[in-house]
C-alpha cells in the first residue's frame, strides 16, 4: 500500500510547521526594529516571504507528470514501513520495528521507531486526517 501527500495537505503542513515558524520569526524581528534606534532595514522580509514562496510554486507548477517527485509519501507492505521525502526513502523493516508515537504540543509529530535507534519522524500534519487514520491502523 502506498499513500502520497496531497498538494493540498502539502501547503496545510507547511503553513502549519513552517508558516508558523516565520510569521514568529518575522513578529520577532519586526518587534525588534520597531523599538529598536538604529536605521530600519527590511529587506529581510522579501527573502523570508519569497524563498518559500518560490519554492512552493516551483513544485505547484513543475512537480508533475511522469518526472514527479513524491514530496511525502508512505509505503507499507510485508517487507516493512517507508517513508519517502522528496524522492528518498527511509525504511524499517518488520525485525526492526518498535511501534509508533505521537508526539503532543503545538508542533506534533510522528514518530515510527526503531529498535536499532534510527526513527523515522514526520510532522503530524503531513497526511490528511483520513490518510493518518490508516498509517497507524496499519501499524498498531
Amino acid at each position: 500500500m502506498k499513500i502520497e501527500q496531497s498538494r493540498r495537505q502539502y501547503f496545510i503542513e507547511r503553513f502549519c510547521t513552517e508558516g508558523a515558524i516565520l510569521i514568529c520569526t518575522l513578529i520577532g524581528v519586526g518587534l525588534y526594529l520597531t523599538l529598536s534606534e538604529s536605521e530600519k532595514n527590511y529587506h529581510f522580509i522579501y527573502y523570508a516571504i519569497g524563498v518559500p514562496t518560490i519554492i512552493a510554486l516551483w513544485l505547484t507548477v513543475f512537480n508533475s507528470g511522469s518526472s514527479k517527485i513524491i514530496e511525502n509519501g508512505v509505503e507499507i507492505n510485508s517487507k516493512g514501513f517507508s517513508y519517502i521525502r522528496f524522492g528518498s526513502k527511509k525504511t524499517i523493516s518488520w525485525e526492526q520495528y518498535d511501534g509508533f508515537q505521537v508526539s503532543n504540543g503545538l508542533f506534533k509529530s510522528i514518530y515510527i521507531k526503531n529498535k536499532s535507534g534510527a526513527d523515522i519522524v514526520f510532522s503530524y500534519y503531513t497526511f490528511s486526517s483520513v490518510q493518518r487514520k490508516i498509517i497507524l491502523d496499519k501499524l498498531g
